[in-house]
Formats: structure tokens, sequence, C-alpha cells
């Protein structure tokens, strides 16, 4: 499962980074560097969902269903936080982050605002990453699966087209170009989120 995930995931921006050639050069570049410090941010929830999925899995093997709920929230409950001040930090930051990586304005212009939004996309990288690794941890792998398939390259890489090049001619300036990209992934992000929700609700609550 969870290679088909990472394969998801990776493909996304991969496959966003050629569509950005055909917006210049200072577009493509701020792209770059957003997708570099979401991806430095995005090791410590990884790590945390690797420790509480093998957590998990061990006390339920010893039948601690309790304690293997517990395990699971604490464990998505402490990625989320960290999120949240990684998020706070990086705003912060971000113009020394930025500088750190290039000194040519018109690549420092574009990235700015990219990397305002991956401090507020990465909570939700956060949520779903651990949350996925836990309900590994069940043995529940199909659904999330086909979940992150829809939302990511639906919402996120089809949504991020729609706005990044304007296709119907109505979508503002301000979410328009590499903007509307990181938008519409971070969209996709919640969107994964919420339907995991609703599937935990219909189903009558995942373990976790």
């Amino acid at each position: 499962m969870f290679g088909d995930i990472r394969r998801i995931v990776v493909k996304v921006p991969l496959n966003v980074w050629f569509i950005f050639g055909g917006l210049g050069m200072p577009a493509l570049g701020g792209h770059q560097i957003a997708g570099n410090v979401g991806a430095v941010l995005y090791m410590t929830p990884l790590s945390i969902g690797v420790a509480s999925s093998t957590l998990v899995a061990r006390t339920l093997g010893a039948k601690r269903f309790d304690e293997a709920r517990a395990l699971g929230r604490h464990g998505i409950a402490l990625a989320c936080g960290l999120a949240c001040v990684y998020g706070v930090v990086v705003f912060a930051l971000r113009p020394l982050i930025v500088a750190g990586y290039t000194p040519n304005p018109a690549v420092v212009a574009a990235a700015m605002p990219l990397v305002a939004i991956v401090t507020f996309y990465h909570f939700f990288d956060a949520l779903q990453i651990t949350t996925a690794f836990v309900l590994r941890a069940h043995k529940v792998a199909i659904v999330p699966t086909a979940i992150y398939a829809v939302a990511l390259w639906g919402v996120g890489l089809g949504g991020g087209y729609l706005l990044g090049f304007d296709v119907g001619g109505a979508v503002p300036a301000s979410l328009t170009g590499a903007r509307g990209f990181w938008i519409a992934n971070a969209a996709s992000l919640m969107l994964a989120v919420y339907l995991r929700r609703v599937g935990k609700r219909e189903s009558g609550g995942a373990p976790q």
C-alpha cells in the first residue's frame, strides 16, 4: 500500500515540475524552492508515522487494543502539533530561507508566496501521512490509496492545471500560475483528510 501512496505523492510534484516549464524560469525556480522546503518538512511527520505504525501494530499483536488506539491518536497529534510549530517558524523566516536558495530577485518574488502556501499545506500533509501509517497498522489499505489517488491526481494535479493556466478564463489573477498549483495541492490534501473521515463514519469508525 505505502509503495502505492508514495508513488502517488511523488509523481504529482514531478508532473507539476514539467508543467511549470511553461510558466517561465522564475515560476519554475520558485516551485523548486517551495517543493524542497515542503520535502524537508515532510520528513518529520513521515518519521512519526513510521514509528506510530510500528508501535500500533505491536500493541495490536499483543491484543492491547485500547493502547493501540491511544498510540495512534498520540502519534497523529504529535505530528500535527509539530506541523503547526514548523509552519509558524517557516512562515516567519521565509525571507531568510528563500534568500538562502537564490539571490535572484525574480525567483525570490516567485518563491515567497509559494513557501507561505507550503506552511499551511504542511499541516494537512502531516495529518494525512501519519493517519495513513496508523491505518496501515490496522490493515486498512485499499480505501486510503483510492482516496489519495482521486484527491492528489484529480483535485491536486487537475485542479492545479485549471487554476494555474486559467483554463476557464475566470480565475482571479492571485490564483493563477504557480500559486494555483500549490493551492490546488493543499486543497487535495484537505479533501483526502475529509473523505477519510467521512469513510470512517460510514464504516462505523476506523480502528485507530
